[in-house]
């Protein structure tokens, strides 16, 4: 299979192309140097075919599965670039599947997981899936506790979202799945002191009992001292690198493809809106 078979084929959304795929994971040099060179082309806003846009999503998650560890920083650049375009590429996987992608990329980049998480420009989003991938790097011990603790608590004072922004659910979802009970009265009292505003479409005070939950069931998984229970709290919650198997690739194509035509029932999440490219009624 050549690299037009390839590309032609990961671009069409008729059906899962899981044969292409299968190929691809088996023979990694019939299709990384495509999709490094095509992912460089996007990053640098080099001319691209449709075709090869449209490939290039399945393309990403074939380079995370074969850890082409290369790839995270151009795909990096293009994640925290252009919303519209970067939405265009990546659909709703933003928030499912590219945080795998990145932790499967990322390992041992979570200082620069944690420079984008800090960058006031970039959408909202794209900062949460390398908060994500920088929380995996603390669990997969790149990252000391210590020092991801104390990052944490700078966090309201030194990356200091805006009051009605939504990362800081997802610096209260790290805190809590870090088991970091020491941080607790800090998230209290940025709720209480206003600096987290509290609205219908926004954060919740429900939100701090979801906190208090997370942070239990994640020091539960730690106490049991079963890797087997451990293992199934990761997987719940989506510290897995994007592997590459058939669920995966299902997971992945529930963005791109018509409902329907995946191997299982899934449910096609609506791509982003013009004004919020990322934040579409997938994230209600």
């Amino acid at each position: 299979m050549n690299r037009q078979d390839i590309v032609a084929a990961l671009a069409e959304r008729g059906d899962l192309p899981w044969s292409v795929l299968s190929y691809c994971l088996e023979t990694p040099a019939a299709c990384v140097p495509t999709f490094l060179l095509l992912l460089e082309r996007e990053t640098r806003e080099l001319p691209v075919s449709t075709e090869e846009h449209d490939a290039l999503f399945f393309g990403i998650h074939l380079l995370a599965a074969l850890r082409i560890e290369e790839a995270f920083k151009p795909l990096s650049a293009l994640l925290c670039g252009d919303s519209q375009k970067a939405a265009a590429l990546v659909h709703d996987s933003i928030g499912d599947t590219i945080p795998r992608t990145l932790m499967a990329l990322g390992a041992g980049q979570a200082d620069a997981c944690w420079d984008i998480v800090a960058s006031p420009r970039t959408d909202w989003l794209v900062r949460e899936a390398f908060l994500r991938c920088w929380t995996f790097n603390v669990l997969d011990g790149h990252l000391s506790f210590d020092v991801a603790a104390e990052k944490l608590r700078q966090f309201p004072t030194t990356v200091a979202p805006e009051p009605d922004n939504l990362l800081w659910i997802a610096w209260m979802t790290a805190i809590a799945d870090l088991g970091l009970t020491s941080l607790s009265p800090l998230v209290q009292l940025t709720f209480e002191s206003g600096q987290i505003e509290q609205h219908a479409l926004g954060v919740l005070p429900s939100d701090m009992k979801v906190f208090q939950d997370d942070l239990e069931d994640a020091l539960h998984a730690r106490a049991e001292n079963d890797t087997g229970t451990y293992a199934h709290w990761l997987e719940h919650k989506a510290y897995t690198p994007f592997n590459g198997t058939l669920q995966d690739f299902i997971q992945a194509g529930k963005h791109v493809i018509k409902e329907g035509q995946l191997p299982t029932d899934a449910k096609l999440l609506v791509a982003a809106d013009t004004a919020n490219p990322f934040d579409g009624p997938s994230r209600a």
